[in-house]
């Protein structure tokens, strides 16, 4: 993948990126403060279409993400190759668990929404709820997609490291994917303390990662060759 391919693609995560975050903003915003599980379901009793276009957009993004990884991969590992191979493998790790969190907030969600018992205690729906709603924040789903972004904090810190170092032209662009990379740990490390404070970090790399895909694409865009026909190979 040249380097041109790879802006274009970091542009279109930005794009998909600020989608999201204006739906999601609008959405919780619309479903107001909860601080108990039947708050929640009682305001998930009609989703709308806000919450599947959210769901659906940043599922669409994570794909779009993990081709901009393997771009990314292809400039780095022209100058680190070795670091750059130990950090791709986590790219998977966070698709995986992202799309498996996304994907079931509109499919495996709504049918349970459907059954009449769900806002029962104890009962099988409302058990598998619990467990299942990534908006509920001690769910196992939520953990999961704490996590996955704290697989993607590692590619992140690692190329964002090497285009720092080693290519003067992506030093922004490196700059504020380390900051998501970081961003993102705290907010997992947040997420497992039950500070909530703390776990908004995640967001807060959202946001760092939107603008580092902004810096990257434009200037991919304006070079005029791909980034590996002038390098520096550091064993």
């Amino acid at each position: 993948m040249n380097s041109r391919v790879t802006g274009i693609v970091s542009l279109t995560c930005f794009i998909l990126t600020m989608i999201w975050l204006i739906l999601y903003i609008s959405m919780t915003q619309d479903m107001g403060e909860f601080t108990t599980l039947f708050e929640l379901l009682t305001a998930l009793a009609s989703p709308g279409w806000m919450y599947y276009a959210q769901y659906s957009i940043v599922s669409l993004g994570t794909v779009c993400v993990v081709v901009l990884f393997s771009g990314v991969n292809h400039i780095s590992r022209q100058y680190q190759p070795t670091t750059a191979a130990v950090a791709q493998p986590f790219v998977p790790f966070y698709a995986t668990l992202a799309l498996l969190v996304y994907l079931s907030q509109i499919t495996l969600v709504p049918q349970l929404l459907e059954i009449p018992d769900h806002y029962q205690d104890g009962t099988y729906a409302n058990t598998v709820l619990m467990l299942s709603l990534q908006l509920w924040p001690s769910s196992a789903l939520a953990f999961f997609n704490m996590l996955a972004y704290a697989f993607l904090a590692v590619p992140s810190l690692v190329y964002g490291g090497i285009f720092l170092r080693y290519i003067p032209t992506l030093h922004w662009g490196g700059m504020l994917l380390i900051l998501n990379g970081i961003a993102c740990l705290i907010g997992f490390l947040g997420h497992i303390l039950h500070l909530e404070w703390l776990a908004a970090g995640t967001l807060l790399g959202g946001v760092f990662f939107a603008l580092a895909t902004l810096v990257l694409g434009i200037i991919l865009l304006r070079t005029d060759k791909n980034m590996a026909d002038n390098h520096h190979t550091i064993p």
